[in-house]
């Protein structure tokens, strides 16, 4: 999770990152430190590869790859089962919505009740 949130720095902020690697290596957070200084590493190196291969890709394609980015961070956020009950409930309403539309439509053809 901690390197995800990582994604979300801009550029500018890259060296004070690094900084702060450097400061949790002095006080003793080994582990912590090597993953901030290889996530901004990452980043550095093949962010304007990335940055290209997203810019290429067709509209169809990045709108996919937006949802699916967008449900990551709902489950990274809120966990595997609200993710999961989120994605159910989509699929129910987008798979019922075409018999809720006729039933619409065809609402005003039937026997009218009285009030």
């Amino acid at each position: 999770m901690f390197t995800a949130l990582l994604m979300f720095i801009p550029e500018e902020a890259y060296v004070l990152a690094l900084v702060g690697a450097g400061l949790l290596m002095i006080i003793g957070f080994r582990q912590l430190a090597l993953t901030l200084f290889g996530t901004i590493l990452f980043l550095a190196l093949f962010g304007p590869f990335i940055d290209a291969i997203v810019e290429s890709l067709p509209p169809w394609l990045f709108a996919i790859l937006m949802l699916c980015f967008v449900i990551s961070l709902i489950r990274m956020i809120f966990g595997r089962g609200v993710s999961d009950r989120l994605i159910s409930n989509l699929l129910y309403d987008l798979l019922m919505a075409p018999f809720r539309f006729m039933r619409w439509l065809l609402r005003g053809f039937g026997p009218r009740r009285l009030p």
